[in-house]
């Protein structure tokens, strides 16, 4: 359901938004995919977990996530655009599972919400519907991590509740290639 929800937002996010010039050159530029997540931690637990229960049940591992963003860019020359963004990453994992007369359900979600200011370099090349990208700047990112576990039966009900949150600032960068499909929509791969 979580991700439905992702996947609608998404399209009504590119769908309103304007697309093209704003006013002074500016332009909007709206992103939506999916992220790969280096949760080493989490996915070594999961991988434990399914071999401990040997296809009975199974806990999803999270690396790829869905993403979802928007930028204001700022041409300051034809080749360099300024972008300041805002956008939210989520992923899920979720087990329940019977043994005897207890339940087990374990639910855990990671979130973040980066704010970035990057600069683009999009050289001119002779290509008519290519247009390789390198960016790169400074992000803080709020980022937020909750689990919950819940045992029912063996004449006793227990859960748990945690939830960690940082906010911190850092550094990314990339480039990729973008495919014109139409004048205000473009195929990005990127990395």
């Amino acid at each position: 359901m979580k991700r439905l929800i992702t996947v609608f937002l998404s399209i009504v996010v590119l769908t309103v938004l304007p697309a093209g010039e704003l006013r002074a050159g500016a332009a909007v530029r709206v992103n939506g995919g999916f992220s790969h997540v280096g949760y080493g931690d989490f996915n070594d637990f999961a991988d434990k977990i399914n071999e401990k229960f040997m296809g009975f049940t199974k806990l999803n591992n999270i690396y790829w996530i869905p993403e979802i963003s928007a930028e204001i860019l700022y041409p300051l020359v034809p080749t360099l655009n300024i972008g300041l963004g805002a956008g939210m990453i989520a992923g899920s994992a979720d087990l329940s599972f019977k043994a005897g007369s207890a339940a087990y359900e374990f639910d855990h979600t990671l979130r973040s919400y980066p704010f970035t200011l990057n600069a683009f370099f999009k050289p001119s090349v002779p290509l008519i519907s290519i247009r390789p990208y390198l960016y790169g700047g400074l992000g803080l990112y709020y980022t937020s991590l909750n689990f919950d576990i819940e045992i029912s039966g063996m004449g006793q009900d227990r859960s748990m509740h945690a939830e960690f949150t940082k906010f911190g600032m850092g550094v990314q960068g990339g480039g990729g290639l973008e495919f014109s499909i139409v004048p205000a929509v473009v195929l990005d791969l990127g990395v």
